[in-house]
């Protein structure tokens, strides 16, 4: 797995919340959205999520691979 990959699971995990938002549906828990970095213009070669509420609050989410599976390449 990559880490794009995981980045695009966790991101659809937290935009289906417990009732199964998809994209054009109301946020659930006061969230209002979650992009991934690229998709946010920030400037980093990481894979990762900014995760904004509907009170204003921004988080990030930054993911860093630690190690390569077995039958996998490492990522440039």
């Amino acid at each position: 797995m990559t880490a794009r990959e995981l980045q695009e699971i966790i991101r659809e995990l937290i935009l289906e919340g417990v009732d199964g938002r998809d994209d054009e549906d109301e946020a659930p828990n006061g969230l209002f959205e979650a992009r991934s970095y690229e998709e946010a213009g920030i400037l980093t070669t990481d894979m990762g999520l900014v995760i904004e509420a509907d009170d204003g609050s921004e988080f990030q989410l930054t993911i860093v691979r630690s190690r390569a599976g077995d039958a996998e390449e490492v990522e440039p």
